[in-house]
This record gives C-alpha cells, structure tokens and sequence, in this order.
C-alpha cells in the first residue's frame, strides 16, 4: 500500500513538469541566473568594509543624550547617524552604509554635524551607489576630509587647548547661565569677523585665529558650551542682514535649567553694534545681547532655520540677557531707572543699558524722557546726557560718564 502511494505521486509530479512545458524550464534558468548574480554580488560587496555591531556601539557610547539632532531622528535614522558618525571619527573611506536612499544619508549626515563640532575637519562627504546588472545592492560612504590624519590630531590637540585655557576663567560657582555668558562675551570680544580667514567654516578659526565667520562662530560657541556642560546645537539657514537681504547664516539652539534659547554669537559682535564713536565713548566694551537667550518668536523676525529636524518651540524668558541682568523694562519706572543707574555707577559702569518689549513702552521712554527732558530729573546731575537708541531692537543706551 505504501509503495502504491508513492508511485502515484511520482506520476502526479511528472504529469506537472509536462503541463508547464517550457515555463518551467525558463524557470529554472531564471533561478539559476539570479543565484550567480547574488554571488557575485557578495562577493564583490566582500571588498568593502562594513561596521561591526562593536564599532556601532562604540559610536553610540559616545552620543549624549543632550545630542539634540539625534534625538529627533527616527530609530532607522539613529543608526545610520551611528554609523556616519565612526566613519567620520575614525577617518574611514568607502565604507558600507546600511541605508539604500542618500537622500536619507544626506539628512542624516547633516544632523550629525548640528551635534559634532569637533569634526572640524570634515569638510564633505561622497556616496556611493553599487549595482549589479541594473540592481542597487548598497551604497558606500566617504568622508571628505580637509588635512591628513596626523595633521588633524595635531590640530584637535591644539584646540583642546585652547578651550581648557579659556573655561579657566569660569568660576567654579558659576551657574550655566553664567557660564554661557562668560563664553558670548569672551567670543565676542576675541574674535574678529573676517570672511578671508582661514578655516572659518569651523571651530579652530576661532579657537586658534581668533577671525571667522558665523558658521565658525557658531561651531566655537557650541564646542565651548559642550565642554562647560551645557547642551548646545549649531543651527543653519538664513538670516536677514542690515541691508535687508536674506543671506546664509549659523547660530545655536542652547538648553538652561531645562529650556530652550536660541543664542547668535556672531551678531553680538560689535561689527553689528554701535558706531565706531559710540564704540569710543563705551571704550571698546560694547557686546551686542540683543540675540543672547530668545524666543522662537524674537528670533524668526530676522534669522530663517532650515535644518534637517524640527526644533522646538522657544518660549522661555528667564535667562534672556536683559532679563535676566535686570535691564528690563515692562512700563515707564523712573524710580526703576534711577536705581539701576545708580547701581551702574556703584559698579563702576560707563553706561546703561535699557531694553523694552514693544515699541509702544520704547516709544513712551524716548518721548518722556528726552523730548519731556524728564531724564534730567532722573539724573540730577547732569547737564547734557549723551545716548544710543535702536528703534528697530526696542534698545535704549544711555552714557553716564
């Protein structure tokens, strides 16, 4: 009985091969074809390196949690970050990528340079696409990278540096709001903007020349804050100039005691202050706070953000700089502003700075204080009072001496 049964099924079977004619045999062929060209594919894939799952780690070891990019990726996109990242670190070339769309790469590999200032030297990358009879199997990625290894450990060792050397002057009790300041106004006040300097689309044109441009700024900014402890992103886009054109532009996203500001290092230059005799009269010691800690609000009236992930909304005021040094005026005080001129003066302070929310109150002070002369009741003892006012910032600044 047993043995029937299976010469029937062996009748079944050839009577199938017999229906399907010559489909089946172009079956076959076409399995056959596929099986050489997947071994060819793995066997050229073999030439190219692909990362350990111990090299990934190693990457992910090294990502905070305060990376601010990483974290708005989706899970796929952290680990192709995870990847573009070791390659980046470790000088690698042609290496295999698990990611099969470069437009995904390429959004990736831009939210790993908003977190990694310290790829200074990366200037680039190139991907690969790999294909076997008309087929994608992978894509490759290099990093492009502006000096040969040795000459970039050197670089790096120099620029460590130079930020040990400048976090030095940060006391030990010094909050975060503290510390974020000390490193605007030491940025500001040591750097000169020059388009012609050298390496001043990163970190080192200002760490080691002291010139730069905003990108440079915004890398510096970042680096110094990470090393202090404090979150901080470079974010790219427009912003638009005092000729009232949109041109390109970096500037930072930094987190204090749990909230997001929006921090410009590069317009807290004096170049974007006042005028070279205002500059004299405040004896060279003029840093522009209008774009220290702001709001989402504040900062797209003129700076646009295209990035690769959102940003959250900015809504805090705490740490805002004018805030925050009890430069603020809400309505009209002249009992406020007599107290904090003295205070200024106790201080040793050439001059005051006052900042309004709206050009309603700004409006309200300029009125009452110089075209109603109340300012001469204010200050007693002044015959003549000398002042800067910026109706577009809602910026008044008064000289005291």
């Amino acid at each position: 009985m047993k043995r029937r049964k299976q010469c029937i099924l062996a009748v079944l079977l050839a009577a199938a091969v017999c229906l399907t004619g010559c489909r089946a045999a172009d079956s076959v062929k076409s399995g056959i074809r596929q099986i050489l060209i997947d071994r060819q594919a793995e066997r050229y894939a073999a030439q190219f390196e692909q990362l350990s799952a111990d090299e990934v780690e190693e990457a992910r070891q090294s990502v905070a949690s305060e990376d601010y990019a990483y974290s708005q990726l989706s899970g796929e996109e952290q680990e192709i970050y995870l990847e573009l990242l070791f390659i980046l670190s470790s000088y690698r070339e042609e290496v295999r990528v698990t990611s099969m769309d470069p437009d995904q790469v390429d959004r990736v590999y831009k939210a790993v340079l908003m977190d990694h200032p310290e790829l200074f030297y990366t200037n680039g990358y190139t991907i690969t696409e790999h294909a076997i009879d008309g087929k994608t199997e992978f894509y490759t990625f290099s990093g492009q990278y502006a000096y040969e290894r040795e000459e970039m450990e050197a670089k790096r060792e120099q620029a460590e540096q130079s930020a040990r050397r400048i976090l030095a002057g940060i006391s030990d009790t010094a909050s975060d709001y503290e510390k974020e300041k000390y490193i605007y106004d030491y940025i500001v006040q040591n750097t000169v903007y020059d388009e012609e300097a050298p390496d001043n689309q990163n970190m080192l044109s200002v760490l080691l020349n002291n010139a730069s441009v905003c990108q440079g700024y915004a890398y510096a900014t970042q680096y110094l804050l990470k090393q202090a402890g404090i979150p901080c992103t470079t974010v790219t886009g427009n912003a638009r100039n005092q000729d009232g054109n949109l041109v390109a532009h970096a500037w930072n996203l930094v987190r204090l005691d749990g909230e997001y500001y929006y921090v410009d290092t590069t317009w807290g230059d004096p170049v974007t202050g006042p005028e070279a005799e205002q500059l004299q009269i405040m004896q060279g010691g003029y840093v522009n706070y209008d774009y220290l800690n702001l709001t989402t609000a504040q900062m797209e009236k003129d700076h646009e953000p295209l990035c690769p992930v959102s940003l959250p909304e900015c809504t805090a005021t705490a740490c805002n700089y004018y805030r925050k040094e009890g430069l603020f005026y809400e309505t009209y005080d002249t009992e406020l502003l007599r107290e904090r001129i003295e205070q200024a003066r106790e201080a040793g302070e050439g001059y005051l700075m006052m900042k309004f929310p709206d050009e309603t109150v700004y409006g309200e002070y300029m009125d009452r204080l110089f075209e109603g002369q109340e300012i001469f009741r204010v200050v007693t003892s002044a015959k003549s009072i000398s002042y800067t006012a910026d109706p577009e910032s809602c910026l008044l600044i008064l000289y005291l001496k």
